[in-house]
């Protein structure tokens, strides 16, 4: 395989294994600006961070099942009767968990229930961040 660095430029096409290479390393494929009457050119090039802003919207849009939920929580010690216990105390945490076959993270009322577990609004998106396998430990 060919080597693919960083800036590296091409004409008028990238070799596919090119766009394999910065999928696996977090890189993009940029097109440069077409001068008319001259071949096209493509440049590797890093992807901008997200904002503070995008990467709560990102971790926001998380989401896993009851199950998987439930089961980290049983593994930081909460067991499913404190569960239970604390979804009866609340109508719409009832409705919610009966209802629903995935939870999502930026639901606020998440946040709510957590927090009457002792759990953080970052423990919260770093249990998520587990399930969806973006970190090994909790």
């Amino acid at each position: 395989m060919d080597e693919f660095y960083i800036g590296q430029i091409f004409e008028n096409e990238y070799p596919p294994e090119c766009a394999q290479w910065c999928n696996q390393n977090n890189l993009k494929i940029t097109e440069l600006e077409h001068i008319e009457n001259t071949p096209r050119k493509f440049q590797i090039t890093e992807i901008p961070p997200r904002t503070e802003e995008e990467e709560k919207e990102r971790i926001g849009n998380l989401s896993c099942t009851k199950r998987e939920f439930a089961l980290v929580l049983n593994d930081m010690g909460i067991t499913y009767e404190q569960i239970k216990n604390l979804i009866a105390e609340n109508e719409r945490a009832q409705l919610e968990w009966d209802l629903c076959t995935v939870i999502i993270r930026k639901n606020p009322l998440l946040d709510e229930m957590a927090t009457k577990l002792n759990i953080s609004s970052e423990q919260l998106d770093n249990i998520f961040k587990y399930i969806n396998g973006e970190i090994e430990h909790l």
